[in-house]
C-alpha cells in the first residue's frame, strides 16, 4: 500500500519532469488500475483484488512491451503493487497456482524475493502440493536427455555440431588436478579462459536435470522469461513469459529429436524451427530448491561464494 501510493504521487511528477505524455492510453490505464488495486487491498476487498490487480497486471505489461522498458521506477513498482495485490487475492480464495504465478513475474521483473518472504513460502507451499497432483500421469516421449560426458557423444558434437574446427583451443585441466592459487594466478588476474573438466560430477543436477520431467512435475507451473528468436534477424530477439512445462514440451523435447544440432541452424534464417532459450535469469533466488541440486559455494569462488548465480 504505501509503496503503491507512493508511486501513484510520483509518476505525474516524473513524467512532467522528462516531457512524458501523461494521457497516453496504455500510461492512465496502468494508473487507474493500480489505484484501484491499491484500494481492494486497503478494504480487504478479495474479490477485487484478484480483479484489480490481475487487469494492472495485463495493463502494465502491455505497457512494458508498448514502451520497450518501464517509463520509469514508479511504473514498475505499481506493476509489482497489482502483481502482490492479484496473489494475495488468489491465495485468500484458495487458488495457490495463479498466486504463485503472479509472484513469479514481480520476481521476474525485479521484486526480491525476501521482500515477501512470507507470502511467497506460504504460497509456495501450498501451490507445489497442486503441481504434484496435475503432473501425477504427465508423460511424454524424448524427456531424458543424452548424457554428453560420453566419449562417443563428445566426439560426435564436436563433428557435427562445430561450424569448423578449433584452431587456438584453450586450457583444460580436471578437477583433481586444479589448484584455485593456479587459478588466480595463471588465469583470474590476466583474464585468461580454462575449461575445469569434472567439476560438477558429483552434483544431483547432472542426473536430475537430465530427466525434463523432473521439471515439469516439480516446477511445470513456474512462470519464467524465455528469449525468443534469432540475433541475426531485423527483429531480434523478443522476450516472452511462460510456464517451465510449456517451455519445456514447446522447445525443448523437440529439440531433444536430434542427438546434435548444427552451430548453424542458430543462424540460419531457413531453419524451419523456433530458438527459445531461457538465460541471465535468477531462476535460484525465485525457485531456491534447485539449489538442493549443485553446488552453489565451490571453493574456486573463494570463502564469500559467487557474487552471481544464473541459469542458462
Amino acid at each position: 500500500i504505501q509503496v503503491g501510493t507512493y508511486a501513484l504521487q510520483n509518476i505525474p511528477a516524473i513524467d512532467q519532469r522528462l516531457h512524458k505524455d501523461t494521457t497516453s492510453p496504455s500510461n492512465v490505464e496502468m494508473i487507474r488500475l493500480s489505484r484501484a488495486a491499491i484500494n481492494a487491498i486497503k478494504e480487504r476487498d478479495f474479490t477485487n483484488c484478484i480483479q484489480m490487480g490481475y487487469l494492472g497486471e495485463l495493463s502494465g505489461f502491455e505497457l512494458l512491451k508498448e514502451v520497450g522498458a518501464w517509463p520509469d521506477a514508479s511504473h514498475r513498482e505499481l506493476y509489482e503493487c497489482c502483481v502482490v495485490t492479484a496473489s494475495i487475492g488468489y491465495a485468500n480464495n484458495g487458488s495457490f497456482l495463479p498466486a504463485l504465478e503472479m509472484l513469479d513475474k514481480a520476481s521476474i521483473f525485479g521484486l526480491p524475493r525476501e521482500r515477501l518472504k512470507d507470502l511467497y513460502d506460504y504460497v509456495e507451499s501450498h501451490a507445489y502440493g497442486c503441481f504434484h497432483f496435475h503432473t501425477s500421469n504427465f508423460r511424454m516421449a524424448n524427456l531424458i536427455l543424452p548424457d554428453y560426458r560420453e566419449s562417443s557423444l563428445q566426439n560426435q558434437l564436436c563433428k557435427e555440431g562445430l561450424s569448423c574446427e578449433i584452431i587456438f583451443p584453450i586450457d583444460e585441466i580436471d578437477i583433481g588436478l586444479f589448484k584455485v592459487e593456479t587459478f588466480h594466478e595463471s588465469y583470474w588476474q590476466v583474464a585468461k579462459p580454462i575449461v575445469i573438466r569434472n567439476f560438477a560430477q558429483s552434483w544431483p543436477a547432472l542426473q536430475r536435470w537430465r530427466n525434463l520431467n523432473y521439471f515439469i512435475k516439480d516446477h511445470g507451473n513456474r512462470v519464467v522469461p524465455v528469449e525468443r528468436g534469432i540475433m541475426s534477424e531485423e527483429m531480434g530477439m523478443k522476450e516472452d513469459l511462460m510456464s517451465i512445462r510449456d517451455f519445456v514440451t514447446t522447445f525443448l523435447i523437440p529439440s531433444n529429436s536430434k542427438t546434435v544440432w548444427p552451430l548453424e541452424s542458430s543462424t540460419n534464417k531457413t531453419f524451419e524451427g523456433v530458438i527459445a532459450y531461457l538465460a541471465q535469469h535468477h531462476l535460484f533466488d525465485q525457485i531456491p530448491n534447485l539449489l538442493d541440486d549443485i553446488d552453489s559455494a565451490p571453493s574456486l569462488c573463494g570463502s564469500s561464494g559467487p557474487s552471481r548465480l544464473n541459469v542458462w
